[in-house]
């Protein structure tokens, strides 16, 4: 099933519609989205999304305020960043290229995302906007691959989807061309004449499996369970969880 929004100017928007949860049931909405940034958005693409409520901007102020979101009519926008970039040490700007093959371990950065105070916080945030906001609403960072993916995984573990199949949609990140990935491949490359350099900027554009299982394996190790992070340190209460798989389930 393609789940993918088709918006040219976000490629990797898509939607939570028919992925099956531990207990048999589908998710029969298609008003949670995921997404990459939306200040490329084209009219065609705006049309596409004016049935959008809510849109949840995930990235830092200085992302934000370097490529805002095209406005959507009609549409509230929240900025809750789930970390600030420099504090974790990756920058999406042009200005700090030597960063970008100085890349921190994604995998250190998904456990931070989950572990560190600050970012639980934040999460705690989010959801709580997920799980009280009527009508359709999109959550999104730069690529639509790390807080993103977050966010969206634990969107499904609220709904009891089984780890392989978090994992799966985590993954479809990889089926979408990012023209940022092959843009700063080339800038690294040209500015560094070093092949070697430019290789070590792909993990900020690539969505790896041992990425999103170091966040699971810290949350585990942390909190007993990912249900455990949802109820005791999101805050989601068992009352909210059941009018979520209610409200997303058949």
């Amino acid at each position: 099933m393609d789940r993918n929004l088709h918006i040219k100017g976000a490629k990797n928007t898509r939607d939570f519609y028919g992925i099956k949860n531990k207990e048999g049931r589908v998710i029969n909405t298609h008003n949670f989205v995921r997404s990459c940034a939306l200040d490329k958005l084209t009219r065609k693409d705006i049309q596409k999304l004016e049935f959008l409520q809510t849109i949840i901007d995930l990235r830092d102020n200085d992302e934000y305020e370097e490529k805002p979101d095209k406005k959507l009519p009609n549409t509230k926008n929240i900025n809750l960043p789930v970390f600030s970039e420099t504090t974790i040490g990756v920058s999406m700007s042009e200005k700090s290229i030597e960063a970008l093959y100085n890349l921190p371990d994604f995998k250190d950065i998904y456990k931070r995302m989950v572990t560190e105070e600050v970012c639980v916080e934040h999460l705690k945030e989010i959801f709580k906007v997920i799980t009280t906001t009527e009508g359709p609403i999109l959550w999104h960072c730069s690529e639509g691959k790390d807080r993103c993916g977050i966010v969206s995984a634990l969107f499904l573990s609220l709904l009891d989807v089984s780890y392989e199949e978090v994992m799966k949609d985590y993954l479809l990140t990889n089926d979408v061309p990012s023209k940022n990935k092959s843009r700063y491949y080339r800038l690294v490359l040209f500015l560094t004449r070093d092949k070697k350099k430019a290789d070590l900027i792909l993990p900020m554009f690539e969505a790896r499996e041992e990425y999103l299982s170091a966040a699971f394996t810290a949350i585990n190790e942390t909190y007993g369970s990912v249900d455990s992070f949802l109820k005791d340190t999101l805050g989601i209460s068992d009352e909210t969880k059941q009018k979520m798989k209610d409200m997303c389930l058949e």
